[in-house]
């Protein structure tokens, strides 16, 4: 049984494969956003906040792929 953190316990319990989608698609959004953030010249203190909140994106973003792949497993074994 895979280590799983609880947003993917909740997630994989209670979403459908679309609605994980979905949030993945809004957070791919964000991070682009945070991505044209961070090519603009910024004090350090705001540069490395929005690094810190492009990592969590990024982080998040990888949780919900996890829930997506192990829902397939799940319906597939």
């Amino acid at each position: 049984m895979p280590n799983h953190t609880r947003l993917e316990e909740d997630l994989g319990a209670n979403a459908s494969n679309a609605q994980i989608q979905s949030i993945y698609d809004d957070l791919f959004t964000d991070q682009h956003h945070i991505d044209c953030l961070l090519a603009r010249p910024l004090p350090p203190e705001v540069f490395r906040t929005a690094g810190a909140l492009r990592d969590a994106v990024t982080s998040s973003m990888r949780i919900l792929a996890n829930v997506v792949i192990d829902n397939r497993s799940a319906h597939d074994g």
